[in-house]
């Protein structure tokens, strides 16, 4: 922390949930953070990041990701004294429009991380200076929000059919290759071209 001149630090598991094992120290309290980072390694990865003073007043923003397309954002605001912005530790969430820097941030993160998941959440900060930052990118059974957004279970449901369709059309392309050699493989092409013209004709969506 002093290296790196941070008043006061946040450490916690590299994977969880619910932020359990998530704790803020200050640069009087190193001994016991020290103590709590080995504690979590025992049990697998952990990070240590910065604490930006910002998330107990702006809150954090979740940039929610279907088939690699922004549909919906979330603002969660700690609750007073806090400064976890969830829902088990009583934040406040609140539905708001998908701005173009969080938008472009959110897809740019999951890009680094070849993320192919159907469903991902981005969870961003703003620093001291107003500039935006990844907090975390949730691919892993993500919290999407969806009690906020109903409306992106149909993209949900068509990223699932198209990702099925895909790997059916695979199957028949490697299927035919067997049985008739190179005409096969572009006999199965062809077919999986097919699937996935039809499925996009019968379930587009803006």
């Amino acid at each position: 922390m002093n290296s790196h001149r941070w008043p006061s630090a946040v450490i916690k598991p590299a994977s969880g949930i619910g932020c359990v094992g998530v704790m803020r120290v200050t640069l009087n309290e190193h001994e016991s953070g020290q103590e709590h980072l080995e504690t979590l390694l025992e049990n697998g990865p952990a990070l240590i990041q910065e604490h930006l003073p910002s998330v107990e007043s702006d809150g954090e923003v979740s940039v929610v990701c279907i088939n690699g397309k922004a549909t919906h954002s979330v603002r969660r605001v700690p609750r007073r004294g806090d400064f976890l912005a969830h829902y088990t530790r009583g934040g406040n969430e609140e539905v708001i429009t998908v701005q173009d820097d969080a938008r472009d941030m959110a897809l740019r993160a999951l890009q680094v991380f070849g993320s192919g998941a159907v469903c991902a959440r981005v969870d961003l900060l703003t620093n001291n200076c107003g500039t935006l930052l990844v907090c975390e990118v949730e691919v892993v059974a993500p919290l999407l929000y969806i009690q906020h957004a109903p409306h992106v279970c149909r993209y949900i449901a068509l990223a699932v059919d198209q990702r099925l369709a895909g790997r059916v059309a695979e199957s028949i392309s490697l299927s035919l290759s067997r049985l008739t050699g190179c005409d096969g493989i572009l006999c199965g092409r062809t077919v999986s071209n097919q699937i996935l013209r039809q499925l996009a004709l019968n379930n587009t969506y803006d």
